[in-house]
């Protein structure tokens, strides 16, 4: 069978009024290349097979929002009376009441083009239910995952239009076609990428050691690490993880730093040095680091994440 009317003249005719997707019977008349009054003195001969769900008349508000949102031009565009509008079980019902071969054709064509849009819908309740599926699985890493999440809604919103007071929608061939391809392409995308992001939220023992080796490498290069002491002596014990040196100003560095202060208080003394000179501001000792002598140092500042060294004094 041809295609006797393209698929976007009949997308642009549905609307969403009353909670349902619906036809004006003068576009529907107009299809069928019949004038609206035959169209509905054949449905008003057999009422019976048209229940409110199937047909129903609009009201004066609804008229008159129709003209305000430009769906129609102007109330004459009815023929000066409210019209009737037909959901999609009352489309499929009109081709047992219309019995022209043009009428029952283009009653194919409207129905398949219903059963297009109710399918878009559909995959797009079913990717935002797999989205809120995925999000209780990765809770673990909400601040990593967040920012995807988003990207993906932003992707997922229809772009705003204005609102009626009858919650009125005329989707046109753009959005069902090119617009609706092209998100959901972006959503697959995403969702597919998404292990790879995942991976690398919680990278493997292998990688976690060759970053530890990267960074014990850039510390030898440029920074002054304390040596691990002896066993001999229990007040010798790890108290800081990094420190660098800028000039005669060497900057502690500890996972907190309250380990290195911590220690200070427990052990009383630091490499020989009296546990008040790393605590106090103006405490003085000697660093020894990789076994050799930095030499004589004064505290100059302390704050949670760092000790802050002024050697030579």
């Amino acid at each position: 069978m041809k295609n006797l009317i393209p698929v976007e003249r009949i997308e642009n005719k549905i609307y969403l009024i009353r909670g349902q997707r619906v036809m004006l019977d003068k576009d529907i008349a107009n299809l069928y290349g019949i004038k609206t009054f035959v169209l509905n003195q054949a449905v008003k001969r057999n009422l019976k097979r048209f229940p409110s769900d199937f047909m129903f008349k609009l009201g004066k508000i609804e008229a008159e929002w129709l003209v305000s949102q430009n769906v129609i031009p102007h109330k004459k565009y009815f023929g000066g009376h409210l019209p009737y509008v037909f959901s999609e079980n009352g489309v499929a019902m009109l081709s047992s009441v219309l019995k022209s071969e043009k009428a029952v054709e283009v009653n194919i064509q409207i129905m398949r083009t219903f059963t297009k849009l109710r399918n878009i819908l559909s995959e797009s309740k079913e990717l935002s239910t797999k989205l809120e599926k995925l999000e209780e699985r990765i809770n673990s890493h909400d601040k990593e995952i967040v920012v995807i999440f988003e990207a993906i809604r932003r992707l997922m919103a229809l772009p705003e239009k204005p609102k009626t007071k009858i919650g009125f929608i005329s989707p046109t061939s753009k959005f069902f076609d090119s617009e609706g391809k092209r998100i959901k392409l972006k959503l697959i995308i995403l969702i597919l990428l998404f292990p790879f992001f995942l991976s690398a939220c919680n990278p493997s023992d292998s990688q976690v050691d060759d970053k530890e080796k990267k960074r014990e490498a850039l510390n030898q290069e440029n920074e002054i690490v304390v040596d691990q002491p002896s066993e001999e002596t229990v007040s010798q014990k790890p108290v800081f993880l990094y420190s660098k040196q800028m000039g005669n100003i060497i900057s502690l560095k500890s996972e907190p730093v309250e380990t290195l202060l911590g220690f200070a208080r427990v052990a009383g003394v630091i490499y020989g040095t009296p546990s008040r000179a790393l605590i106090e501001i103006g405490g003085k000792g000697a660093l020894v680091a990789r076994g050799e002598d930095i030499g004589p140092y004064k505290v100059e500042r302390i704050s949670e994440k760092e000790v802050i060294l002024c050697l030579g004094k």
